[in-house]
């Protein structure tokens, strides 16, 4: 499951349906901590299990990236990935 820190992921189910996300947590019970910088801060990520999302082939954040994340990188790069995907 700590490979999945860094991976950009879309919400299959929920309020967030079709949202693309960033996983920047998991918990001990198998849920994955989700945020995108705009709706879902750093400060207070989404918890949703693996089965409601959709991993993205765009690339990966690296883990030095993921440590050093601010709300404005993490913007940015999931508006990146979005116009990548589009």
């Amino acid at each position: 499951m700590e490979l999945l820190k860094g991976r950009f992921v879309r919400s299959l189910s929920g309020r967030d349906k079709g949202m693309i996300l960033v996983v920047v947590g998991v918990t001990d019970e198998g849920y994955l901590l989700l945020a995108d910088g705009k709706t879902r801060k750093l400060e207070t990520p989404k918890k949703k299990k693996q089965k409601h999302l959709m991993l993205l082939s765009f690339p990966q954040m690296e883990e030095r990236e993921v440590g050093m994340l601010t709300n404005r990188r993490l913007k940015e790069a999931v508006k990146r990935a979005a116009a990548f995907l589009e």
